[in-house]
């Protein structure tokens, strides 16, 4: 079995709450003023695959309309006090 096949069948079979992800990773965050969080999404354009079993039709803003991908949604911690990224 390969790793992406592995990959999908834990996120397949996983419902990854906020509430869970805070319990992973607040220990590992600095409270400060200055701290944020970032999140962006975006998707990822698989209009030509033919073989990707996870693609859906994702609203997507610059093609404003629906597109076949995969949506991705990426969160970065930054602390500049701390140099901690």
């Amino acid at each position: 079995m390969t790793g992406l096949t592995q990959d999908k069948r834990y996120l397949q079979g996983v419902k990854l709450t906020p509430r869970l992800l805070w319990e992973q990773v607040r220990l590992e965050l600095i409270e400060s003023p200055k701290a944020y969080v970032v999140f962006d999404n975006t998707v990822l354009d698989k209009s030509y695959s033919q073989k990707i079993e996870c693609s859906q039709w994702p609203y997507s803003g610059n093609a404003r309309g629906l597109v076949k991908g995969i949506g991705l949604v990426s969160c970065v911690y930054v602390n500049p006090e701390v140099n901690q990224y």
